[in-house]
This record gives C-alpha cells, sequence and structure tokens, in this order.
C-alpha cells in the first residue's frame, strides 16, 4: 500500500470514513477496503502521483504513476490499557 498512498492521503481517508466517530465506532473492514481502491486505483495509473515515483526520482530512476505489485493492508485499532 505505501508504494501507492501517501501517508497523508491515508490519514485523509480514514479520517473522512470517520466522520466525528470514536476510530473504534468504524469497521476496519470498510477502512481496508477503502484503503485498498485507492491503492488499487493509484496503482493503475499511469500519470499519478505515487510515493514510489517520488523515491524512483529521488534515486534518479525514471518512473511514473503508481506500481503495481502485491497490495497488503491489516487494520487493526490498539488501545492503551486503562490505568488502575
Amino acid at each position: 500500500m505505501f508504494d501507492n498512498l501517501y501517508e497523508e492521503h491515508i490519514i485523509d481517508i480514514v479520517n473522512n470514513l470517520k466522520k466525528g466517530k470514536q476510530l473504534n465506532d468504524v469497521n476496519p473492514e470498510l477502512i481496508a477496503n477503502k484503503l485498498l481502491k485507492e491503492a488499487v486505483d493509484i496503482s493503475r495509473d499511469t500519470r499519478a502521483n505515487s510515493p514510489f515515483e517520488t523515491e524512483a526520482t529521488q534515486e534518479g530512476i525514471f518512473f511514473q504513476g503508481g506500481k503495481t505489485d502485491d497490495i497488503s493492508i491489516f487494520v487493526a485499532f490498539i488501545e492503551k490499557e486503562s490505568e488502575f
């Protein structure tokens, strides 16, 4: 996923799905599916600006668009343990 989605884009997607709710009130499968759709869409777009393109350019390698390869997404909610 990180080859195709910038961290800011990931945060925007999650925040849009939250819409004022607590994060643990949002279905993690919904988040994963939305992130997957965005990552796949960008991976297939030869004109999209992607993190992989940015990194390749910084290394002197010409590359345009998203990177079509395996995309893995795992969504988990981590809660702080309450203090006694």
